[in-house]
């Protein structure tokens, strides 16, 4: 009864002659539709592999830290990155629907330090926050003291007094040193807590990394997660003990825009052919 429904239905037909005479057309979209997700998808593990996910900062113990100071804003979803091709290639899926694909592109677009924040003093309030955790100032201490660092150190604007210390390591840096260190002090041998990384019981773990994240330029350079790695305060091991080089947290501006911008409008065009 079916077949005879069909066969009384000249304008069925006609759509399905159609579809099957149209089908080596929308193979060929659909083939060119997957080559470009496959490229995009390389170009964002490339380019983007590295950012930081929700599921990066509740790793345990020193694996944390590499995430630890990035904002949480710009936290990918760990269903939504760059991590491998496959989990690339669904990101993408999502962009092409317009699925709040906006939070990637902030996230990508974090900017790493440039010369202009490496080249100033520490602010006045940062580094009196920092005192203030830390129980004494370092610059009241003899500068022949190992502890001793000023807030001007790297800074290109230092008080004529300090301007031999214009070529020391950054007061960020040292600052950031410090606060891991104190921060997984008070957290070693919490990982399994419900709020890791900053347990109910480590009264200032949190503390400790608002006071990084406020010095910090909202992400780790490679340079900067290279030299905590070697200085044991980094983990990037992985899950099978396999010791893996730190890379950096930081995205591009310029280049995450050109991305998801031509992604969007070439995808946008095929899906447009295959409409039409």
């Amino acid at each position: 009864r079916a077949f005879r429904i069909f066969k009384a239905l000249k304008g069925l037909q006609a759509i399905i002659a159609t579809l099957g005479d149209s089908l080596p057309a929308l193979m060929n979209l659909f083939s060119m539709l997957g080559l470009v997700f496959f490229i995009f998808a390389v170009l964002g593990v490339t380019q983007f592999g590295t950012l930081c996910t929700d599921e990066d900062l509740g790793k345990g113990g020193l694996k944390a830290v590499r995430c630890l100071f990035s904002d949480e804003d710009s936290l990918l979803d760990s269903h939504a990155s760059f991590k491998d091709i496959f989990l690339g290639i669904l990101t993408l899926f999502r962009v092409a629907t317009g699925d709040a694909w906006g939070e990637l592109l902030a996230a990508a677009s974090v900017p790493g330090p440039n010369g202009v924040v490496l080249n100033i003093p520490v602010r006045e309030k940062e580094w009196r926050d920092f005192t203030d955790l830390l129980g004494y100032d370092p610059m009241s201490l003899p500068p022949n003291d190992p502890l001793y660092f000023t807030r001007y150190d790297g800074s290109s604007s230092a008080p004529e007094r300090l301007e031999n210390r214009t070529g020391m390591e950054a007061a960020y840096v040292q600052i950031t040193r410090i606060s891991i260190r104190k921060w997984f002090e008070g957290v070693e041998g919490m990982d399994e807590d419900a709020d890791w990384p900053f347990p109910e019981a480590a009264e200032d773990a949190a503390s400790w990394i608002t006071v990084g994240r406020q010095v910090m330029p909202g992400c780790f350079t490679d340079e900067d997660v290279i030299l905590f790695q070697r200085e044991g305060l980094v983990d990037c091991t992985t899950d099978d003990g396999y010791p893996l080089v730190c890379m950096g947290t930081c995205g591009n501006y310029w280049v995450s825009n050109i991305y998801f911008c031509a992604f969007v409008c070439i995808a946008a065009f095929v899906l447009l052919q295959l409409v039409i």
